[in-house]
């Protein structure tokens, strides 16, 4: 199980962080949850104290006494007895993405960025963890994935170099959680464990630290006028402020720890992400001080105090966890209250039919008579009833590309006499089961991002699991926002990446190539007047694997007119539990 994340490289505060004196700052992360073998499950809550200055208080310093209550849905506030509970405070293992801005020009800048990079990924593999290194310059790219390989980090760092190009920042933080993400042994929907202090003790402690010597310019691609895109081609995602604020792992919030070098860094900006996500931020004013704010971030792992806490009684779904805490040290007495949401995923047996379609279904090189037949046959076989109501949902964290190619469903799928169409946007912080109730087939749809709500996900699965029929469509749905929980348990597939080239080629908004789509000739309802067809796609698809669990292929696509450079993949995916 994963705890609270280490930064990637960019120092930020902490999330939730309240005064609490003078010199004192008491900042919690956000609790991750898993079950428990028999009734019940496991919480962990980091609490990280430092002085007013960023650095860690250590553990011999201060002592930290809580008490801890529980709500479940009713809002009730009970006690949890104080022998399932632990406050741990020992050298802890962790993941961290180190994300570095590499496009600086000042003599020794890189050298110093290697040395400290180096230094701090070696303390994390020493303690036992892994390491992953993102490099921010025009675009971002992950020089090495997460790793527990020392050689491997050294030769990413050692690879480092500098152009004095444009900034990406926000899309290389984003990278980093990708690599956080990706790196999870085991989803935290399926970790289970037999004791607390098992638990306590393999916990994980994840994070970002990312380091900049100026300000975002480029994430969202705008100086691409001065640059030519066949050689920076990107993810095919643009990343804004408010889409980083909001990174997790598995519906862990991933503290991002920022550093500033200079007086041309966005503070404020860098402050508040670090202050939203439960990071730090440390400002510096000159390169020699690059060594020493590593060193810093480096020390939150040992001084990191962690309340594992055993719930008293079966609980699934969200729950609020409220400690009350009084911390004492040479500056006084000090009491306060955090409180957090935990989510705790529920056991749900899936019973009902999914089908995922990797398609913007308005895209321009898709006759409409494909797309309607697509989805009125798809919504007709995953669909438990014979006139179901039908819910089309498109996901508001869309960022505006081919928003309307939800409402473009809407009317496909009214051309149907048997099917009850409505149509509506995410609400804020995901839907609920009681959003759902007179539902029968929840189509969901972000065009051309990954989904990012994990409560939302969690809710699919339980409806899901109550044998009602879902539809994923959108050409990124093999993977979440900054891979923040896998979407496999849903799709089956294995994420491998966004597509956006392929054989050579870009392949993105309908410039540059394109790829083929070919439905397949199996005896399927869905591929009722779609079998053998084929139609050209013009923006990125992902590429994945089917994951052997059950799904069925019923279309793959090849890049056009170099069907042989690459093997096919999938881009209509069906998996019925019977």
């Amino acid at each position: 199980m994963r705890t609270a994340s280490l930064p990637v490289l960019l120092l930020v505060a902490c999330a939730n962080s309240g005064e609490i004196g003078p010199n004192v700052d008491l900042t919690a992360q956000t609790p991750h949850a898993a079950r428990r073998t028999g009734e019940g499950g496991f919480v962990a809550l980091e609490i990280l104290p430092t002085n007013a200055d960023g650095t860690a208080i250590p553990c011999g310093d201060g002592d930290l006494e809580v008490t801890v209550t529980v709500a479940g849905a009713d809002g009730h506030f009970a006690d949890v007895p104080p022998q399932t509970w632990r406050v741990a405070c020992t050298g802890r293992t962790g993941d961290l993405a180190l994300v570095v801005d590499n496009s600086g020009s000042e003599d020794g800048y890189l050298e110093m960025l290697q040395g400290a990079s180096g230094t701090m990924a070696g303390e994390v593999i020493d303690r036992g963890g892994r390491a992953s290194i993102v490099r921010v310059s025009t675009q971002s790219d992950v020089l090495v994935p997460l790793t527990g390989d020392s050689a491997e980090l050294q030769t990413g760092i050692d690879g480092m170099w500098i152009n004095d190009g444009w900034t990406a920042l926000w899309d290389g933080v984003r990278m980093g959680n990708e690599t956080l993400g990706a790196g999870a042994a085991v989803p935290a929907s399926q970790e289970t464990y037999d004791d607390l202090d098992t638990f306590c003790a393999v916990s994980r402690t994840l994070g970002v630290v990312a380091f900049t010597d100026g300000a975002d310019n480029n994430s969202s691609d705008e100086q691409i006028a001065s640059y030519d895109e066949s050689e920076y081609p990107g993810d095919g995602l643009n990343t804004t402020f408010d889409g980083v604020l909001d990174l997790s792992v598995e519906g862990v919030r991933t503290p991002i720890y920022t550093i500033g070098l200079g007086d041309e860094v966005e503070t404020e900006r860098l402050q508040q992400l670090a202050d939203q996500t439960g990071g730090r931020y440390l400002g510096i004013e000159a390169m020699s001080q690059i060594p020493d704010v590593f060193d810093v971030v480096s020390d939150y792992f040992d001084a990191s105090r962690q309340v594992c806490v055993e719930l008293p009684s079966q609980e699934c779904g969200d729950f609020t966890l409220r400690v009350d805490y009084t911390w004492t040290s040479d500056e006084g007495t000090y009491t306060g209250r955090i409180e957090e949401v935990v989510h705790l995923p529920c056991e749900d047996a899936p019973e009902g039919r999914v089908a995922t379609i990797l398609l913007t279904l308005g895209d321009p090189n898709i006759s409409e008579q494909i797309a309607s037949t697509l989805a009125i046959r798809t919504v007709e076989w995953v669909s438990p009833v014979l006139r179901p109501r039908v819910l089309v949902m498109l996901d508001d964290g869309n960022q505006g590309e081919d928003r309307g190619d939800a409402e473009v469903v809407s009317y496909l799928l009214g051309d149907s006499d048997n099917l009850d169409v409505t149509y509506e946007l995410e609400p804020a912080g995901g839907i609920t089961i009681d959003d759902l109730a007179d539902v029968d087939v929840l189509w969901f749809s972000n065009p051309g991002y990954p989904m990012d709500d994990y409560a939302t996900f969690e809710t699919m699965r339980a409806f899901v699991a109550s044998g009602k029929g879902l539809v994923l469509q959108g050409d990124d749905m093999t993977w979440s926002w900054g891979q923040s929980f896998d979407t496999s348990p849903l799709t089956h597939l294995s994420h491998i990446g966004n597509g956006t080239s392929a054989c050579g080629r870009t392949i993105d908004n309908n410039s540059g190539g394109k790829y083929r789509v070919t439905f397949g000739s199996e005896d399927h309802a869905i591929l009722r007047g779609l079998a053998g067809l084929e139609t050209k796609y013009g923006n990125d698809i992902d590429h994945s694997t089917a994951k052997a669990e059950g799904e069925v292929v019923l279309a793959t696509a090849t890049v056009d007119g170099s069907a042989s450079c690459m093997t096919p993949v999938p881009v209509v995916v069906v998996h019925d539990p019977e």
